[in-house]
Formats: C-alpha cells, structure tokens, sequence
C-alpha cells in the first residue's frame, strides 16, 4: 500500500491514510444506498471535516434484489429503485452544497446481465439525482471496451485480478484503475495550476 496506512473497525466503514499527504479515504459498504441517518447526522453537522468528496453508485444489487419482481413485472422492479433514489435526492442535494457528490452509474457487463436493463437503471438514476450531483456515465464507453476484448479473448488472471472475465458482477482491476485515475484528475485538478487541456 505504500505511504497508505489501513485501519478497520468492527461492524464499521474502512479507513485509509496517506501517512504523508493530506488524504483519507473512507469505504462503507451500502450497497442499496440507505444512508444511515447517524451518518447523514455527522456528515452535515460541524463535529468533524466534511467529506471532500463523495463517491457513490448502486443498481446491480438492487437488480439482484428484486429479480423475481423483474420476471413478473420489470417496471414495477426498476419502480422501487427510482423510489429509493429520490428518497435520498434531498439530503444529496444538501450534502453537495459544501461537497463534491458523484453519483457512479452502473457501467455494461457481460452477458447474462441485460446491458438494456442496465441502461434503464442508468437513466433512472441520471434523473432522480439533484441537478448538483455529478453524474459519473463517462465509464460506461471503458468498460464496453473491457467486456469487448473478454469476449473477443476470454481470461483470468487470479493473482493480480486485472482480468476478470468470467465474473459477471465485476470489471478487473485493468479497468478499475483507469475509473481511479479519472476520479482523481476530477477531485485533485481543480486544486492545481493547470492549463485548459486539463479537466477541472
């Protein structure tokens, strides 16, 4: 890991720091975005820093979640994920006034997952989220590149998980780490003395 220090707590979200840079990342599983009212408490109040950013997404799980609606009625299924969504849109939208808030649609994955399917929660999230919540589709075109080449030549490799071809749920890290580097260049660049070319 580097200069980055790991810290867990039990039943708790894990922490990392960069022991010589200014920089905390916090990762809490929830994976159906419910937004626990403690943590909405802490985030909006003045009893610690507020994130400098905040990184969510969510749609696979709820897909999974209501697959036996999906069969019955599909637009009863995406219903209550669009509930869901707007049921948190206020406090987003509250949060994001002091915050960057980026809301990470689901991008394509192989088959048997229905890339129709995953476009519909895609728009369904770009339209239930406050008009200040960045909306995160620039992955969708890197990893339909990404299912491309696994189906063109199929691999696995298990030590460093770069390729992940036969995991319908997840991209590999080859392509995770092209969405870090993006997340970066947008969080860090607005900081920096940068010219035009650059994104801010």
């Amino acid at each position: 890991m580097g200069n980055l220090t790991l810290k867990r707590y039990k039943s708790a979200p894990v922490t990392i720091k960069h022991q010589t840079a200014p920089l905390m990342l916090t990762f809490i599983w929830d994976p159906f975005l419910q937004l626990k009212q403690k943590l909405r408490m802490v985030w909006l109040s003045n009893k610690m820093n507020p994130p400098t950013l905040v990184l969510m997404g969510t749609a696979l799980h709820w897909m999974r979640k209501n697959y036996d609606i999906y069969l019955e009625n599909p637009e009863k299924a995406a219903n209550i994920y669009k509930k869901s969504l707007l049921h948190i849109a206020p406090f987003l939208k509250r949060l994001a006034k002091t915050a960057l808030v980026v809301f990470k649609l689901l991008d394509h994955l192989p088959e048997p997952y229905n890339v129709t399917n995953i476009d519909l929660y895609n728009a369904i999230a770009a339209e239930a989220m406050p008009k200040n919540v960045a909306i995160w589709d620039s992955i969708i075109p890197l990893s339909d590149m990404y299912v491309s080449e696994c189906q063109k030549h199929p691999q696995d490799t298990p030590n460093s998980n770069f390729w992940r071809c036969s995991d319908f749920r997840h991209s590999g890290f080859i392509i995770i780490e092209k969405f870090v580097d993006m997340l970066l260049n947008y969080a860090c660049n607005r900081h920096l003395s940068l010219d035009k070319e650059y994104c801010v």
